[in-house]
């Protein structure tokens, strides 16, 4: 795979062809994308001056391109350049944190989403089959071996419960599944 670092240089104007940001992709329709909207001072600088696109170099390893972006920002910055840059470059946006009003406006606004049947559905068939790792399977197990469940949730289990009919192959893998697990734990000693 090729990375490349790329410059947005000004189009039009009285400051045409000074540089207004510095980039990596590793592909070339990145450096050439406008639709850059989480980025509002990139957007304006690209409404008002329009933009033309210059790759600088083109690296095998990902590494050399951060270096190399890294180094661009850092000196058009030393030199005074406005860049629409958010942070000092290499692998995205390393170091930028969130205001916590922003925070509390992100959460306020994923709280307003309500899924329809259908979407709940097609999320559901799009993650069927999908393996994830050993650490995301870790970390699963581990908070719902420190779950507390309420009262409330535990009638609601309850109530779902009531009428369920389980095969005797059911049964059986439970049965097994509990003798293994009481199996592992410690005897005490009386």
């Amino acid at each position: 795979m090729t990375f490349l670092v790329y410059i947005h240089r000004k189009a039009t104007g009285d400051n045409a062809g000074d540089v207004f940001y510095v980039g990596f992709a590793s592909k070339e329709s990145r450096a050439k994308d406008t639709r850059r909207y989480d980025q509002p001072k990139w957007m304006n600088f690209y409404k008002k001056y329009g933009r033309l696109v210059e790759t600088v170099e083109r690296f095998e390893v990902a590494e050399d391109a951060f270096a190399l972006e890294r180094y661009l920002i850092l000196s058009y910055r030393a030199c005074g350049v406005d860049l629409a840059n958010i942070t000092d470059g290499g692998e995205g946006v390393v170091g930028w944190e969130h205001s916590e009003e922003t925070k509390l406006r992100m959460s306020e606004s994923h709280k307003r989403v309500v899924h329809t049947e259908e979407w709940n559905r097609n999320s559901a068939i799009a993650r069927t089959g999908a393996k994830r790792s050993d650490e995301s399977r870790a970390r699963m197990s581990a908070g719902q071996k420190t779950r507390i469940r309420t009262e409330e949730e535990l009638q609601r289990l309850r109530t779902a419960a009531v009428g369920r009919v389980v095969s005797e192959e059911t049964r059986e893998k439970a049965r097994q599944s509990a003798l293994k697990r009481w199996a592992r734990m410690p005897v005490a000693e009386i």
